[in-house]
């Protein structure tokens, strides 16, 4: 799954980690604060450096593993998240 997926999935999720399905909105905003209940992995993109998809990423990895990925990426000429290179975070 991908940074939309876990934010729907994480929007739903309880305590104990079951999910609830259901049909709405979230602003739900994942940072490295938070404590990831349903998700333990996804597929991403790159993301441009501002984009809140990086303070997902935070969620499952410490920011500056994300930085150094994301810097040797760019150095590779890895392709924006549209049209290129996936990354796998477990």
């Amino acid at each position: 799954m991908g940074t939309t997926v876990v934010r729907a999935l994480e929007s739903v999720v309880d305590e104990r980690g079951i999910v609830t399905p259901g049909h709405g909105y979230t602003r739900l905003h994942i940072t490295a604060t938070h404590k990831l209940k349903a998700a333990d992995g996804l597929l991403t993109g790159l993301h441009e450096p501002q984009a809140s998809h990086l303070d997902l990423l935070t969620a499952f990895l410490p920011a500056s593993v994300i930085h150094d990925a994301y810097e040797n990426a760019v150095e590779m000429k890895y392709l924006w998240h549209e049209f290129g290179d996936l990354n796998l975070i477990i």
